[in-house]
C-alpha cells in the first residue's frame, strides 16, 4: 500500500494589535502663594492652558508669559492684588503666544520701566486685560541712541487687545534731556498712556488719565 505524504501547512498568523496610549493632559490650576510663593515660579511651573489664581498681595516682580497660552487671574479686589516692578522693566510681558488666547485678569500693574511698555509689553499675542489698574509706569526713550519711547502703560505691537474695566492713569513716556551730549541722534515719545500697532484694540468701560508724553 502506497503511503501519501500530506505537505503540512502551518499557517501562522501573527496579530499586530497596535496598541495606541493616549495621554489626556488637563489644565491644572496653579495657586500663588499657595503652590509658588512668587507668580513668576507659577509662570515657570506651568504648561499652556492652566490657570493661575493669585491671592491679594503685593508681588514685587517682573514677569514673562515664556511664550506660553495661561491665563492670570487675580483673586479679590484689583486694588489689592498688585505687581509692582522690582527693577526697571516692564512689569509684564506676554510676547509670541501664537495659539489661543490669553486672560490678565484683576490686577493693579505699577512702577514699572522701559522703553517699550512701561507696564504692559505686549507682543504678536492674543489677550484680554480685564478689571486691571495701570499706573505710575514709565516708557523711556533715549536720544543719544535713537531709542523711541513707546507706551509708558501699555505698548501693544501686533496684537488682537481687549480690554475690559482697564483703568490707565499716571503713566508716561518721557525722552530725557541730553542735550549736553556730544553726539545726539534724536528720539520721541509716543502714547503716555497706550501704544498700539500694528494691530486690533476693543476697548469696553476703560478710562484714561493724566498720562503724558513729552520730550524728544
Amino acid at each position: 500500500m502506497k503511503k501519501r505524504f500530506l505537505p503540512a501547512m502551518i499557517i501562522i498568523a501573527t496579530l499586530c494589535l497596535a496598541v495606541t496610549f493616549v495621554t489626556t493632559s488637563y489644565a491644572k490650576t496653579i495657586y500663588v502663594p499657595g503652590d509658588h510663593e512668587t507668580i513668576q515660579a507659577a509662570i515657570d511651573a506651568a504648561a499652556d492652558g492652566d490657570e493661575i489664581m493669585v491671592y491679594p498681595g503685593t508681588y514685587n516682580e517682573n514677569i514673562d508669559f515664556l511664550s506660553k497660552k495661561i491665563d492670570l487671574i487675580g483673586v479679590g479686589e484689583r486694588s489689592e492684588t498688585i505687581i509692582a516692578a522690582a527693577c526697571p522693566r516692564s512689569v509684564v510681558t506676554a510676547r509670541y503666544i501664537y495659539s489661543g488666547h490669553i486672560l490678565i485678569e484683576g490686577f493693579t500693574i505699577r512702577d514699572g520701566q522701559g522703553t517699550a511698555g512701561g507696564g504692559f509689553h505686549l507682543d504678536d499675542v492674543s489677550v484680554t486685560l480685564r478689571n486691571i489698574v495701570v499706573k505710575n509706569n514709565t516708557a523711556t526713550g533715549d536720544s543719544v541712541l535713537g531709542v523711541n519711547a513707546k507706551g509708558g502703560g501699555i505698548y501693544a505691537l501686533n496684537c488682537l487687545l481687549e480690554m475690559d474695566r482697564v483703568f490707565v492713569y499716571e503713566n508716561q513716556a518721557v525722552v530725557p534731556d541730553v542735550s549736553g551730549a556730544e553726539t545726539i541722534i534724536g528720539a520721541s515719545s509716543y502714547g503716555g498712556g497706550m501704544f498700539l500697532s500694528p494691530g486690533d484694540c476693543y476697548i469696553e468701560d476703560c478710562y484714561f488719565r493724566d498720562n503724558t508724553a513729552t520730550g524728544g
